[in-house]
């Protein structure tokens, strides 16, 4: 007999359960309240959202506490008190301002495995499609996976606010409130207490900015120019620009030192709202060849993502190496965050722009020069202009001479690398490690300090290292004399 749904949407109910293991995208989309379980021993289940939500505020936690049970709302235990006080400081009220949820909607005694989180994904998506909010908080590593839809630890994802498409809203994460009130040690949990304070007034700056200002129009001003002589009147026109040029090669493979490698498609642009993707003749003329090494040779400043990557299969495939390869972003990203597995384009692109068109494509060996391969090839130029304009407006001016550095590094260690020449790569990550921990040591150090004790009684905040505090503290506490 068909289930009769009582407290559940029919929605929620998943058709035809097979028995068979669950974790698979492609099989939990279909599972519901049922399939979880979970509601059968509580005392609040499917708990509703709470709050007046006057700011456009949702705040998404991962499941109902004890207390929240007993009292049929979200965030009233002692994780919810210790939430309520770190907002209150930053302006805002988690009843009046905001809304409030959890990704997992029922409680449990014992710890709730991951299928049930998926089983509550349909719910939680109605509400914040009904809600609209304008800022989503998501506190702790389940909350934002889901609002997300990607499975993201929130080690890597806190300290960023990411526009959603999918919901035309901010997304702030960090970390769960329950994480600092398990430190055993005093001085721990201040730390991650102000790490929540920096990721919540971040995540608060956001709210009069438009996200859709953030996103580009995919589906237009992707061009793919498949007639030779048209693709070099292209090439010689952004050989004369007078501003900045991004250039992405796709390729058949990832080295240009195996056999049979080619570049099957070059992308151009020198904005945002429109790129070219070039077909590169099979086999390559004279005539086109001289065409790219007039553009790669030419004194227009030029961008590239991954800027070793270009200039080796420049040099192999076009006998040339780039001139005036003014930025790497790759470069600027380890720059702005040194977290790892977060210095691909794919990722970079996803929390700056919201967008997943990294992900639409397969294996590099799959390339081939058709409408799908180039407007992915225009999107990249696209996303890395775009990403390169993005990452000026966060670099501080204090960390420019170091991104500067490194993209002076990258033309050398691409011809070591073309000439064969091997780095000490122990030795270089050794070397990272004694500067991370000289850095951290500092760091702590200063927090420490009377001066950051002075600091903080004059902005009543705890300190963070943003460039207003320090600022306030080099300028008004310290009194040191700013530098024209």
């Amino acid at each position: 007999m068909p289930v009769e749904p009582f407290f559940f949407d029919a929605s929620e109910v998943s058709p035809n359960p097979t028995g068979r293991k669950r974790g698979k995208t492609k099989k939990i989309k279909s599972m519901g309240c049922e399939d979880c379980g979970l509601y059968l021993n509580c005392k609040s289940p499917k708990m509703g959202l709470y709050g007046k939500g006057r700011l456009g505020i949702l705040v998404v936690g991962k499941q109902p506490g004890e207390q929240e049970d007993e009292e049929g709302r979200p965030f009233v235990g002692p994780s919810g008190l210790e939430l309520t006080k770190t907002l209150r400081r930053l302006g805002v009220s988690l009843t009046e301002d905001c809304w409030a949820t959890n990704s997992m909607q029922c409680y449990s005694e014992e710890e709730a495995n991951e299928n049930c989180r998926y089983c509550c994904l349909s719910r939680l998506d109605r509400q914040i499609r009904e809600l609209k909010p304008d800022l989503i908080i998501c506190v702790g590593g389940e909350a934002v996976s889901s609002v997300l839809g990607r499975s993201i630890a929130i080690s890597k994802i806190r300290g960023r606010v990411i526009p959603s498409r999918r919901y035309n809203a901010w997304v702030a994460s960090t970390f769960h409130p329950s994480y600092i009130l398990r430190q055993e040690y005093a001085d721990v949990a201040a730390v991650f207490r102000r790490l929540v304070t920096e990721d919540l007034r971040l995540g608060l700056e956001h709210l009069d900015q438009p996200v859709g200002d953030r996103f580009l129009d995919e589906n237009r001003g992707n061009h793919w120019i498949t007639d030779p002589a048209q693709a070099i009147e292209m090439l010689d026109y952004f050989s004369r620009v007078s501003g900045l040029v991004a250039f992405d090669y796709e390729t058949n493979q990832l080295s240009p030192f195996q056999a049979d490698s080619k570049v099957i498609l070059i992308g151009l642009t020198d904005k945002e709202d429109e790129g070219w993707s070039l077909s590169v003749p099979d086999p390559l003329d004279d005539e086109f060849k001289q065409a790219v090494q007039r553009f790669l040779s030419s004194d227009v400043m030029k961008i590239a993502y991954n800027a070793q990557f270009e200039a080796l299969w420049s040099k192999n495939l076009f006998d040339v190496w780039p001139y005036e390869l003014y930025e790497d972003p790759m470069l600027t990203a380890h720059v702005l965050d040194e977290r790892k597995k977060t210095k691909s384009l794919a990722w970079q692109t996803f929390v700056g722009f919201g967008t997943e068109f990294k992900q639409e494509f397969g294996k590099r060996s799959e390339m081939v020069a058709d409408a799908r391969t180039a407007r992915y090839n225009s999107l990249d130029v696209r996303y890395t202009y775009a990403l390169s304009r993005f990452q000026y407006q966060q670099l501080d001016p204090f960390l420019v001479r170091g991104q500067q550095i490194l993209n002076m590094a990258s033309e050398p260690l691409a011809d070591m690398t073309h000439r064969g020449v091997r780095l000490d790569k122990g030795k270089l990550l050794g070397l990272r490690e004694e500067a991370r921990e000289s850095i951290q040591s500092v760091e702590q150090k200063l927090i420490d300090s009377d001066a950051v004790r002075d600091t903080e009684a004059l902005t009543g905040r705890m300190f963070t290292f943003s460039e207003e505090d320090v600022r306030s503290l080099f300028y008004k506490v310290l009194g040191l004399a700013m530098r024209n």
